[in-house]
Formats: C-alpha cells, structure tokens, sequence
C-alpha cells in the first residue's frame, strides 16, 4: 500500500512496479493464516503474506486494480480456538501474477 508524500500519509513501496525495493518499513512474513475480507460484502480479498507498520501482501486468485479503497477485516485463529477479528481500511497500490503459481500478490 502506499499513498501521496504531499498528504503526509506512510508510503510501503513505490508505485512503479520496477522491482526495485523502496519500502520504508521492515516487512515481517505471517506465520499462520490470516485472511482479508471485506466487511460490507463478507467476501474474501485475500491471505496476508506479509505485514509492515504501513502496508501488507495479500495473495488471492484473481488481480485488483490498483487506487482500490477496501474497507475490510483481518481475521485470524489463534491454536486456543480464539478468534481475533481487526478492521481496517486500504489501498490497493499493485498486482501482479505471481512468478511461479497462478494466484496474484
């Protein structure tokens, strides 16, 4: 996810999609399954594979254009059976195929 540095929002990772890494933040992978849904619909975004202070990777089967606003929840299974559930709101910054796989990041 990244936004405009004139509106003073974080930005994650440039918009260009040049493989370049410009991320601000240290990314940390997701160790056990966490799924993106959005709130209004209960339809599943995606899996998050990776999390920063400002912005996350989700994998999913189909592409997102890019500026998308989604209103959604991450919901997670603790092994105690618990369920945690956190709002939020973001941004679609990129998509792209995945190298090996069918699904998108």
């Amino acid at each position: 996810m990244t936004s405009n540095e004139q509106t003073g929002d974080a930005i994650a990772v440039d918009n260009d999609c040049a493989g370049t890494e410009r991320r601000r933040h240290e990314r940390y992978v997701v160790d056990f399954y966490i799924r993106a849904v959005e709130q209004a619909s209960r339809k599943p975004l995606g899996d998050l594979c990776d999390i920063s202070l400002s912005g996350m990777q989700l994998t999913r089967p189909e592409s997102i254009a890019p500026n998308q606003v989604f209103h959604c929840t991450l919901e997670a299974a603790l092994e105690s059976g618990r369920r945690i559930r956190v709002p939020l709101s973001c941004r679609s910054v990129w998509c792209r195929r995945q190298e090996f796989g069918s699904n998108y990041d």
